[in-house]
C-alpha cells in the first residue's frame, strides 16, 4: 500500500510541476506580447476626399460671359441706359457667383464632416479591436498565473497528506509525531 502511495505522490508531484511550468510559459507569453503591444496608426480614408465642385466652375464661367455680354451691349447704348444695363446685368452675374459660392462651400463643408465621420468610425473601430486584444493577453497572463498558483497548492496538499498520511502510521506503530518533541 505505501509503495501505491508513493507512486500516486510521484505522479502528483509530476503532473503539479508540468503545471506550474505550462502556467509559468503562459504568463511568460502573455508578458512578451503585452510589452511588444502597440496601438495601430490611425489614418484617415476621407482625408483626401475632394468634392466635384464642376457645376459652381460652370456657373462663374457663366457669369463671366453673362458680365462679357452686358458689358458689350452697354456700349451701344448712352450713358443713362448703359448704367441701367449694366447695373442689373452685373447685379444678376453677382447673384449667380454668390448661389456658386456657397453652393461650393456648402459641399467643401458636407466634406469635412465626412472627413470627421470616417475618422470617428475608424478611431472607434481600432480601439475597440485594440482593446480586446489587450483584454486576451491579460487574461492569458491571469491564466497562467492562476496555474501556477494552483500547482503549487496541489502539490502543498499533497506534502501535507503524504505528512498527515505519515504521521497516522507512526502513531500506530506508538511513535511520536510531534514536530516538537513528545507531547506533554
Amino acid at each position: 500500500m505505501a509503495i501505491m502511495s508513493a507512486i500516486g505522490m510521484g505522479i502528483g508531484a509530476v503532473g503539479a510541476g508540468v503545471q506550474f511550468f505550462q502556467g509559468a510559459k503562459m504568463k511568460r507569453e502573455a508578458e512578451a506580447k503585452l510589452s511588444q503591444f502597440r496601438h495601430q496608426e490611425l489614418t484617415n480614408l476621407a482625408e483626401n476626399l475632394k468634392p466635384s465642385l464642376e457645376a459652381e466652375r460652370q456657373m462663374q464661367v457663366a457669369a463671366s460671359k453673362q458680365r462679357a455680354a452686358v458689358v458689350d451691349v452697354s456700349q451701344g447704348m448712352d450713358a443713362a441706359q448703359a448704367m441701367g444695363m449694366m447695373a442689373m446685368g452685373l447685379g444678376q452675374t453677382q447673384d449667380m457667383e454668390m448661389k456658386a459660392f456657397s453652393s461650393m462651400l456648402d459641399k467643401e463643408y458636407q466634406a469635412d464632416q465626412v472627413r470627421v465621420q470616417e475618422e470617428q468610425n475608424m478611431r472607434a473601430m481600432i480601439e475597440k479591436r485594440k482593446m480586446e486584444e489587450l483584454q486576451s493577453l491579460k487574461a492569458q497572463k491571469m491564466a497562467g498565473s492562476q496555474m501556477q498558483t494552483s500547482a503549487i497548492k496541489d502539490l502543498g496538499s499533497m506534502a501535507l497528506s503524504a505528512g498527515l498520511a505519515s504521521d497516522k502510521t507512526k502513531a500506530a506503530e506508538g511513535m511520536t509525531t510531534s514536530l516538537f518533541g513528545k507531547a506533554g
